[in-house]
């Protein structure tokens, strides 16, 4: 009987101690800039790959990048991951990035070496915001840029 006592009492601290040991060494979540009672848990939601091209009268300047956009909360995310929810956010990111190079000269001569994929990603952040309130930021995973010349035709 005082066998099957110390074992069950063994069990039992190994176990508070292995609690113990699992709180501590857990993965710390992602902090938004919020106090300890309000911190959220980011999930990453890879939008894919898109290529966008800025018409100049001379020549042609196409931006490549990959985007990934980090959700606030597991339901969230299990609904935003679903195909058709990602596709309407592809599409709305097109749709941005098509207005932007439309609508203003936003790759100048000077800024085409020096273009900012941390700005461009919070505006892309910024506008999902509008529609999705549970995005908290976007990363450009990789940024690639290209100069064609046109030629005369």
């Amino acid at each position: 009987m005082k066998r099957i006592i110390t074992f069950v009492g063994l069990v039992l601290v190994m176990g508070g101690v292995g609690f113990a040991a699992g709180q501590y060494f857990a993965p710390k979540p992602e902090v938004v800039g919020l106090p300890d009672s309000q911190r959220e848990t980011l999930y990453k939601l890879p939008l894919g790959e898109f290529t966008v091209q800025v018409v100049k009268p001379e020549r042609f300047f196409n931006i490549y990048f990959e985007l990934e956009v980090f959700v606030a909360g597991a339901s969230n995310f299990e609904r935003l991951y679903r195909r058709v929810n990602r596709s309407r956010m592809r599409a709305e990111v097109t749709e941005y990035l098509s207005t932007m190079v439309e609508t203003s000269l936003w790759v100048d001569e000077v800024q085409r070496k020096d273009l900012d994929g941390d700005e461009l990603a919070m505006r892309i952040a910024r506008n999902l915001y509008q529609t999705y309130p549970m995005v908290r930021s976007a990363r450009l995973v990789d940024l690639a840029t290209s100069r064609v010349e046109r030629s005369d035709l």
